[in-house]
């Protein structure tokens, strides 16, 4: 059904007139225009009529006789009342008798004026148009309330705050939005009558009460920082406001609060704490490792120095020379250490170490560290220690595949380890099979100061020792040993892990993947060494003058015939100018090209001739590089030369 929609009057009205009597009804219009009223209007007799021009006509205002064909007025304020109650309706007879009119008021007419008297039809009408547009401002107005209503009980339910309402006297939540029950997990029925302080953490259950007075006296409160628990009994944080709503005579009866959620704030916070004291913590470890650092480094260089400038003396013994040239090469050695540990920790930094596996005999790895330790002292001071190796696998297994380097580096640092904290007593390395025989479990076991429990969980921190003050370090070392064979055996995807108790010893354990290989037949028969190489010529490829005297004076007892290159260019004049060059130790930096460029070059040439690479890049990728390019072999400075003489025989008799 279409809404009706009036005119006022000023506006012409469309008037309906239902009436059987043609001068009567034209009685009825010619009073309507003594009033000076703007209208046209439509006259029915039946109650066909009637129902039609209500739909097609749509008049502004209904004009009834009571007494009609076969239809009465009161029939026709039914069919109006059903259809368009909102259209006025003024009952315009010639007689109706008290009873009849007091009912047709009752039904819902607007008036009744008789025929005879038709002088307050005008007045009628704008009285009855009067009181429509009342009613439809009214029915207006409370359309508009109640879809105002409805937004706010929508803004209210659905904000993003939570909303309540308290009851002071009894503290009973009596009202609560959505946001709330959704919040803390409960429906609105579950909260309203139920004491708000239940909600609370019993910490905040405090806060509450003690604001309660304050809020008493000045009728607010603000940001109170409050846990809430939900129907799970997990927990989130609240900032509260609440203000008072009071009574005629101003007493407080109830408060109207808003609660807004800082979970993620304090959580942020939290964690800006964390990380403060994180970045504290950095700064003082970064502190104290740099300055550790100076010492761990300054230490063995004050030996080198010191000790080589006392081997200058002219009157010292050699006795005390032997002993001063020991000191000087152990603490290179010590040296050497750190320098290669600050290394892999920049290549594990910049995701730059990798891993290299080839065959070999995992015993000799055990054979070669056993000899090591116990044939050099890592503080030049012999401890009571008696040093012990378990390799309990079977022979068939003593082959396999892995990086033998970075095994042999682990096993170094964590036996390294247990000597700094043993003063006497035993260190045991060994190895067995596990998970049926898919890993390898390596382990060193000690009996020195042991770890608290509470230090464990950092001891494999970069920069990080059970005893961090570094003025008051009795031990030394510069924190890195443990950091390192971590790295190296989550690369080798391996584990790490340590039992221990303080003042009990402790045993590190790590775990790598077991791949077997085929045993190779093993050719006991010795080479025969050769010292005399007089009839070998070599050519040193080598920029710095210092370590080329090195070479020479090691290859000296050997009466080969050395030639020196500062250059790639120089080397490859020699070569042209020399009959023949039986070996080249290739430097790979040079001043005019790299080894690399400069071993292609050669191996164009002249590819028979052994290339050894010596250099200071001494990373397995270094070797590979070298290998790639063309050299027949790898050694790293600083050059051992037991092995540098090992590998030019090597190649040599070949």
């Amino acid at each position: 059904m279409e809404d009706y929609k009036y005119h006022n009057m000023e506006k012409e009205l469309k008037i309906l007139v239902l009436e059987d009597i043609q001068t009567d009804a034209e009685l009825v219009i010619f009073e309507i225009k003594k009033n000076e009223i703007k209208f046209n209007y439509k006259r029915v007799e039946t109650e066909i009529e009637f129902r039609e021009a209500l739909y097609t006509y749509k008049p502004d205002i209904i004009l009834s006789d009571y007494n009609l064909p076969q239809f009465t007025g009161m029939q026709a304020l039914e069919i109006r009342n059903m259809l368009y109650p909102q259209i006025p309706f003024i009952l315009v007879t010639g007689t109706l008798n008290e009873i009849i009119a007091v009912d047709c008021m009752k039904a819902g007419a607007d008036d009744y004026i008789l025929k005879d008297n038709l002088t307050r039809l005008g007045t009628a009408i704008k009285s009855a148009l009067k009181k429509k547009e009342a009613i439809e401002n009214k029915i207006i107005a409370e359309k508009a309330l109640i879809v105002s209503e409805a937004k706010y009980q929508d803004l209210y339910d659905n904000a993003p705050d939570m909303f309540a309402s308290i009851d002071i006297a009894t503290g009973i939540l009596i009202q609560c939005n959505q946001t709330y029950a959704s919040k803390t997990g409960y429906t609105k029925e579950e909260l309203l009558g139920s004491n708000h302080l239940k909600m609370y953490h019993p910490d905040s259950v405090l806060i509450v009460k003690d604001a309660m007075i304050s809020f008493l006296e000045k009728g607010e409160v603000h940001n109170l920082e409050l846990e809430i628990q939900r129907k799970d009994g997990s927990y989130f944080n609240v900032n509260l406001s609440a203000t008072a709503i009071r009574d005629k005579s101003g007493k407080i009866v109830s408060t109207r609060a808003i609660f807004h959620d800082i979970t993620e704030r304090k959580i942020a916070e939290q964690q800006l704490i964390i990380a403060k004291e994180k970045a504290e913590e950095s700064d003082m470890l970064k502190s104290a490792f740099l300055a550790n650092m100076s010492h761990e480094i300054r230490t063995p260089m004050n030996a080198i120095i010191g000790f080589s400038e006392l081997q200058a003396e002219p009157d010292i013994k050699a006795e005390d020379r032997n002993k001063y040239i020991k000191i000087v090469v152990q603490r290179s050695y010590d040296l050497l250490g750190i320098i290669n540990d600050i290394l892999d920790i920049s290549r594990m930094e910049s995701g730059q170490l990798s891993i290299f596996e080839k065959e070999g005999d995992v015993t000799k790895v055990f054979n070669e560290l056993y000899e090591f330790f116990n044939a050099r002292n890592l503080n030049l001071e012999k401890k009571p220690i008696e040093l012990r190796m378990n390799v309990d696998l079977p022979i068939d297994n003593y082959y396999i595949n892995t990086d033998f380097s970075r095994l042999k580096q682990i096993l170094i640092n964590l036996i390294s380890n247990s000597y700094k904290f043993t003063a006497e007593g035993y260190i045991e390395f060994g190895c067995s099979l596990i998970n049926y025989d898919t890993e390898i479990l390596y382990y060193v076991k000690d009996s020195g100061i042991g770890i608290a429990k509470d230090k464990q969980s950092i001891i494999f921190n970069r920069f990080r020792q059970v005893e961090d003050g570094y003025l008051t370090r009795e031990y030394g070392g510069v924190g890195l040993g443990l950091s390192i064979s971590k790295g190296l055996i989550d690369l080798m995807k391996g584990k790490i892990w340590l039992e221990s108790d303080l003042g009990e010893g402790s045993t590190f354990y790590f775990t790598l993947p077991y791949k077997s290989i085929v045993m190779p037949t093993i050719d006991f028969q010795k080479t025969k060494t050769h010292d005399d190489w007089s009839d070998k010529n070599i050519l040193i490829v080598e920029d710095d003058d210092f370590n080329a005297e090195f070479i020479i004076n090691v290859l000296k007892a050997t009466k080969v015939n050395l030639h020196i290159a500062t250059s790639g260019a120089v080397a490859i004049e020699l070569l042209e100018s020399i009959h023949k060059i039986d070996l080249i130790l290739m430097d790979i930096k040079l001043p005019d090209i790299s080894g690399f460029e400069l071993t292609t070059i050669i191996k164009k040439k002249q590819p028979n001739i052994p290339i050894i690479a010596q250099t200071a890049f001494a990373s397995e990728s270094d070797r590979m590089k070298c290998m790639k390019a063309g050299c027949d072999d790898f050694i790293s400075k600083p050059i051992e030369q037991t092995m540098l003489r090992s590998l030019i025989q090597k190649h040599l008799n070949k």
